[in-house]
């Protein structure tokens, strides 16, 4: 029987070899049968080379700690019966064990935040049917799929569930709620997508990671009602904002917790924003298409900021000018006379008060801290006047 399974998988891994089979790259370093990669100081491990039957794979590799596990690493290893995953890993990428028909007994780390799509699809721990409880499959603490053909209306997840991965309910067509008790950290990507009548969605207060366009498609999602000034929010969790919906300036809801990944991403437009002191969590890639974002009001500390977990994609944030200890209504940087837009009275407003011809008010005052560094200055009047004309 496994013989036929690790046939069946090694064809139906031929359809993802040419789009996800890594290929090496130039700059790729080996350490044993292990070829990596390093981002920001960290390893990805992009392919196994080995033949071993039993695989530990190392922390650390060429002296950096590994956190990912990359697309399709060790997709058809067929020889494979067990793998355990070091501490530390924090991210299984789509179909990183795709194919490993014999692959039987998995080990997983207490440090998984994210787990891709058909990670260990057509593996044997997965084809054997034992292993799936009530349409469930599960990995320890780990929810790595949902069969459709065996969801009810109602599905409340296994107490102590850690993380559901990218795709685990996707088209599950009848389920019409979900609730998920405390604990749970990690939502990927698509995870509930397609889920037409899926209109009650619990979530604990744990969740620290949401994939983009998980409820995309949800009864939830559809539901006008459920969209606040442009925004989706489930419970304390920012799902998406829509930017053709939202000004220049917009206010994430007091309270929020996490921003789902993605979530600004039509937000070309956006040139300011404010966020309370309990945002903990920003998902990847949340502000990557925000080009005009310019300022951030943050209602925390500096020493609050550096608490926050910023995950990648982010850059355009962390660029942005942070003004903290901010609460609505904000007075936004550089609008001298409070009009909400940003031209040329505002420019010549601060030039005056630069130059001794008239006395700021205590909001002008505020407005005209460009730089975010609590000193009005000709820096300020000057990062102003560039921001008016577009530079």
């Amino acid at each position: 029987m496994k013989t036929l399974l690790k046939w069946c998988a090694v064809i139906g891994a031929m359809a993802l070899l040419f789009g996800a089979w890594p290929i090496t790259a130039a700059g790729a370093e080996q350490s044993g049968d292990f070829e990596y990669e390093i981002d920001d100081g960290k390893a990805i491990i992009t392919r196994y080379l080995g033949s071993d039957t039993v695989v530990d794979i190392p922390a650390t590799v060429g002296g950096y700690p590994v956190t990912v596990i990359g697309n399709a690493a060790f997709i058809a290893c067929t020889e494979m019966t067990a793998v355990t995953i070091p501490d530390g890993v924090t991210t299984l990428e789509n179909a990183a064990f795709y194919g490993c028909s014999m692959l039987d007994e998995i080990h997983l780390p207490d440090s998984l935040i994210w787990i891709g799509s058909e990670v260990f699809d057509y593996t044997y721990y997965y084809d054997n049917p034992y292993n799936w409880e009530e349409g469930l499959l599960y990995i320890g603490k780990y929810l790595i799929k949902a069969n459709s053909r065996e969801i009810s209306t109602s599905c409340q997840l296994k107490p102590g569930t850690r993380v559901i991965a990218a795709g685990a309910f996707e088209l599950c067509d009848d389920m019409q709620s979900v609730i998920v008790s405390e604990g749970l950290i990690g939502i990927g990507e698509s995870a509930f997508k397609g889920c037409e009548c899926l209109a009650l969605v619990i979530l604990p207060g744990s969740v620290t990671a949401i994939g983009g366009g998980a409820f995309e498609g949800t009864a939830y999602y559809e539901y006008p009602g459920n969209w606040e000034d442009g925004a989706l929010y489930i419970g304390p969790y920012l799902i998406e904002v829509k930017g053709e919906e939202i000004p220049a300036h917009y206010n994430v809801r007091p309270g929020t917790k996490t921003i789902a990944e993605g979530a600004f991403i039509s937000c070309g437009e956006m040139r300011s924003l404010l966020f309370p002191a309990s945002v903990t969590n920003i998902s990847p890639w949340v502000f990557q298409r925000c080009r005009a974002l310019r300022h951030v009001y943050y209602g925390g500390t500096k020493e609050d900021r550096e608490q926050l977990a910023i995950d990648i994609g982010n850059d355009r944030l962390s660029a942005a000018v942070w003004h903290y200890g901010a609460t609505a209504p904000v007075i936004m940087a550089g609008d001298m006379d409070e009009s909400g837009v940003l031209n040329m009275d505002d420019a010549f407003t601060l030039y005056r008060a630069m130059s001794g011809q008239i006395t700021l008010t205590e909001a002008q005052t505020r407005a005209a801290d460009m730089n975010g560094d609590e000193i009005v200055n000709m820096a300020d009047a000057f990062a102003l006047y560039r921001e008016v004309a577009g530079q």
